[in-house]
């Protein structure tokens, strides 16, 4: 998937050293849809670049999305649940909110290695010092 394909604007760099594949949104983020499609983006990347480590820095982008709506991109449901068990996914936020808080809670009791962080540095400690 390329970045046309894309409503919502995004760039992506891989570190072959720390294995950890950043993906920085831009613009507006509507969750639940451009969720959908930054997921599947994430996928085609960690195949492309065999990276199981992401940093998504959301700390440029306008995030558009409710309670419900975190509820369900945390409990993704099929086939696609067993590889993002898979992978770990540190997301970067400006600000941490209660609602970022819920949707990393909801996560990590359905067993993804997911983590909400206002700090970049914590973040990368985050993702390096695991084992995948």
């Amino acid at each position: 998937m390329n970045d046309q394909q894309l409503k919502m604007e995004y760039g992506s760099e891989y570190d072959n050293r720390t294995n950890i594949c950043t993906v920085r949104v831009y613009r507006t983020l509507e969750s639940p849809k451009d969720a959908y499609t930054l997921r599947f983006a994430t996928l085609d990347l960690a195949e492309q670049l065999n990276c199981s480590k992401f940093l998504f820095d959301l700390t440029r982008a306008q995030i558009v999305t409710k309670t419900l709506a975190a509820f369900e991109i945390a409990n993704p449901k099929g086939e696609i649940t067993a590889t993002l068990r898979n992978l770990a996914g540190a997301i970067y936020y400006k600000k941490i909110t209660a609602h970022e808080i819920f949707f990393e809670t909801i996560a990590v009791n359905r067993g993804f290695r997911i983590k909400v962080f206002d700090e970049y540095d914590k973040a990368i400690f985050w993702l390096s010092s695991l084992s995948l």
